[in-house]
């Protein structure tokens, strides 16, 4: 139907890229990765010499490099690596005076993705009746920002017959206001994890 309602120049099933994610249908499900996208990041160089300067601030240059590998690193865990998102909150946290070993970080964490192939995969669920959202949350106290701001994180998963299923959504960020203690900081992780999964439900 698609293919009578729009002119198409190419037609492809089964084993796909669509913007930059690879899709592979099975007969049990779908998988989708971004391995070709991570495969295309280019690495960047530093000397040895500076190397070693690891607590010495980015220079201009530097930063603008390490916001571009920041910002590589953030297409990717909005797409398929939430196991790496807390990475990204804290060097994000360094965009404006970030040092050598934070530039050395992130370009340690994209050479790991490269390494280490991540798919997810999205089974057949059964019936839609059967279905419901599950919502695991988790943050730990004064992680961030020199140990005053706390990153909360919470995914959602999508679960059918059987327990099959597969994740909606997930999110890593620093805590919209200062928390006292790490139940507080676990409870407003839940918060918002339920906010997202009534709305998703919805």
């Amino acid at each position: 139907k698609l293919c009578q309602r729009f002119v198409a120049g190419r037609k492809l099933e089964s084993d796909f890229k669509y913007v930059g994610y690879q899709i592979v249908q099975q007969s049990n499900g779908a998988i989708m990765n971004q391995q070709s996208y991570v495969d295309n990041i280019a690495s960047i160089e530093l000397s040895k010499e500076r190397e070693s300067q690891k607590y010495e601030s980015l220079s201009s240059e530097e930063l603008s490099k390490y916001r571009s590998l920041v910002g590589s690193l953030n297409w990717l865990v909005q797409g398929t690596r939430p196991d790496l998102a807390f990475y990204l909150i804290k060097l994000s946290t360094k965009l404006n005076c970030g040092q050598v070993k934070d530039f050395l970080q992130v370009r340690r964490i994209l050479n790991k993705a490269k390494d280490n192939k991540v798919d997810v995969f999205f089974p057949c669920l059964g019936k839609v009746d059967c279905w419901k959202l599950v919502v695991f949350a988790d943050a730990p106290h004064a992680n961030l920002s020199n140990n005053t701001g706390s990153c909360i994180g919470y995914i959602i998963f999508l679960v059918g017959e059987n327990d099959a299923s597969c994740p909606l959504l997930w999110k890593s960020g620093k805590a919209k206001r200062v928390v006292k203690s790490t139940i507080a900081a676990e409870a407003m992780a839940l918060s918002e994890g339920m906010d997202e999964a009534i709305y998703l439900r919805s």
